[in-house]
């Protein structure tokens, strides 16, 4: 059993300077990673912005933020 997912986002940066970040969605594999982005690249919005994709790879059951956060 393979032990992480893969993670699809885009981000563009809107008209107020601010990142726009997007959860494309959880994928088993680089493959279906790449279907999910060839099919987003034919929709609104994405199409302009074919440059704003990225996946990260997770491994399951492992915990990624192990501080806390504040000002």
């Amino acid at each position: 059993m393979k032990n992480s997912v893969y993670v699809l986002y885009h981000t563009r940066v809107d008209s107020f300077g601010c990142d726009n970040d997007k959860c494309l969605g959880v994928f088993s594999s680089l493959e279906e990673v790449e279907k999910a982005k060839q099919y987003a690249l034919k929709q609104k919005g994405f199409k302009d912005y074919p440059d704003g994709f990225s996946a990260v790879e997770y491994e399951i059951n492992k915990q990624e933020w192990l501080e806390g956060f504040g000002d």
